[in-house]
């Protein structure tokens, strides 16, 4: 048939119900794809957003035990400085006391 063969309004409208019908199926298989993909993208958030809270957390733990280990060498540190003087500190006394007791 030519473009130009006569169709009857029945069968126009027949077709453009058809066609409504496909259109509207097709839409609505649009929008539950649409609803898929949001619902997908929204555990994808949650999940993003809890390897983030994941992350931040191991960041303070790691900060915390930096500050922690920090401080126990500094700790260390002045015991050690404290030791030394002390330790020049007894010899040069036991050097004068010998200088003086024992000329």
């Amino acid at each position: 048939m030519g473009e130009h063969d006569n169709v009857s309004r029945d069968q126009h409208r027949a077709d453009l119900a058809e066609l409504r019908l496909e259109l509207a199926n097709t839409l609505a298989s649009l929008d539950k794809r649409t609803e898929l993909i949001a619902q997908e993208l929204a555990g994808l958030r949650r999940d993003t957003e809890r390897g983030h809270g994941e992350v931040r957390q191991d960041l303070q733990d790691l900060r915390r035990e930096m500050r922690d280990e920090m401080r126990a060498f500094r700790t260390t540190t002045q015991r050690q400085l404290w030791v030394m003087v002390s330790v020049v500190a007894f010899a040069v006394l036991t050097g004068v006391i010998k200088l003086v007791l024992l000329p």
